[in-house]
């Protein structure tokens, strides 16, 4: 509840900043939405799946680092596609060429929520329910809210939020990457893909539902409407 309230409130601080960046805003929340369950491939149900059915930690943890596997070099590599190719991602996203300094840290804030999305079904695995629900309130209600109380553009408050978001999945995850976890994770990485690929189609179906609309009317009808 408290997640889903400040989620609204934060568009409630981006419309205090003006209709146009209320506009951006609800363009880059649903580009996020839309783009990274496919840098996940299924791993936030499979890590919660496969997590809770272990006992000991050290298994545990290798569903976690088996996962990052692949989830890591994903993150980096989107990072890398939005900072190279701003101009024409602004384009495909927002309708013109005008908003490529957006275009950056909406890549880190897809990279970061991945992350975090980790941590919280990796929490939610091990049953550390109070420690996920916290993570998740700051993730996704505080977090977005400080940076548009903090800052006064929204390309500002985009870099905040993703920062933010991939510090709560850092602090979330230090504690297992401090302890040590013998053994091979290829039959962890198989397992997790075997149950997670399938569930991507689904995902990305979900997510173009509501966000291809958003970039078809931004390119006809305008950023506004888009919004």
């Amino acid at each position: 509840g408290l997640a889903m309230v400040g989620m609204v409130l934060a568009y409630r601080l981006a419309a205090n900043e003006g209709r146009h960046d209320l506009d951006l805003y609800v363009v880059v929340r649903r580009t996020v939405s839309f783009i990274f369950p496919l840098l996940l491939l299924g791993a936030v149900i499979g890590i919660t799946r496969f997590v809770a059915m272990k006992s000991r930690p050290e298994e545990q943890r290798r569903y976690l680092l088996a996962s990052l596997t692949w989830v890591v070099p994903l993150c980096v590599l989107a990072f890398l596609i939005g900072l190279v190719f701003a101009e024409q991602l602004s384009w495909l996203v927002f309708g013109s060429d005008q908003e490529r300094d957006l275009v950056a840290p909406l890549a880190l804030m897809i990279s970061s929520v991945s992350l975090y999305g980790i941590s919280y079904a990796f929490l939610r695995g091990q049953r550390h329910l109070v420690a996920a629900n916290m993570i998740q309130v700051l993730a996704l209600a505080v977090v977005p809210c400080a940076s548009f109380l903090l800052f006064p553009d929204l390309v500002t408050v985009c870099w905040a939020t993703g920062i933010g978001w991939l510090v709560i999945a850092v602090f979330a995850l230090l504690p297992t990457f401090l302890q040590p976890t013998p053994g091979g994770r290829s039959r962890e990485r198989g397992e997790l893909l075997r149950f997670g690929l399938p569930r991507v189609p689904g995902d990305l179906a979900l997510g173009a539902l509501l966000t291809v609309p958003v970039y078809v009317v931004a390119r006809t009808h305008g950023l506004s409407a888009s919004g």
